[in-house]
């Protein structure tokens, strides 16, 4: 019976004060979820939230808040995107792809309209997925990094970004596997 093939996606958040992370299980069998508007365009009087303090970061539970508070948050590959991401109410903002040298110039126009930013290391052009990247990254003013590789954790957590550890599995005992990895 059943089994499932399902495939499913789990983001670990780990901070620099918290040990065990939170778990952010997402999808999960066959159906998925439903896709969510990205949010309002540029008609949209969308609030903007306090910017973040220059140098500070938030803790995992914060970054959790601040995912929780939102139905949705815009995950942008292109410059198109990110602007209309802008103008959305979500709180957080996933940087999938852009040009690693321009991410500090991104990094500050989010954090003036009061988001968070997490990039997914493994996807910016320019950057390989080492420590000197994840410096490089916290230079920038990433809030979070996204990543599959589970030896850079440690280094994102030392720069005080949050570490979004990814964590793809295509039948429903690898998660179990997965999460036993990093615990």
């Amino acid at each position: 019976g059943g089994g499932g093939g399902g495939l499913y996606l789990l983001l670990v958040v780990r901070g620099r004060s918290s040990s065990s992370g939170w778990r952010l299980p997402i999808g999960g069998g066959r159906s998925g979820g439903q896709a969510q508007p990205m949010g309002p365009t540029e008609n949209s009087s969308a609030p903007i939230r306090k910017a973040p303090v220059a140098g500070s970061r938030p803790s995992s539970a914060e970054f959790v808040a601040a995912l929780g508070a939102s139905r949705c948050c815009p995950a942008v590959s292109t410059d198109e995107q990110f602007e209309r991401a802008l103008l959305t109410p979500a709180e957080v903002l996933f940087v999938l792809r852009a040009n690693g040298l321009e991410l500090g110039h991104l990094v500050d126009r989010a954090h003036e309209r009061g988001k968070l930013v997490a990039v997914h290391l493994d996807l910016i052009a320019g950057l390989r997925s080492d420590r000197a990247a994840v410096g490089w990254l916290a230079r920038s003013g990433a809030d979070a990094v996204i990543t599959s590789h589970g030896h850079l954790v440690a280094a994102i957590k030392n720069q005080s970004m949050i570490a979004v550890q990814r964590l793809l599995a295509a039948h429903g005992s690898q998660p179990a596997a997965g999460l036993a990895s990093i615990d």
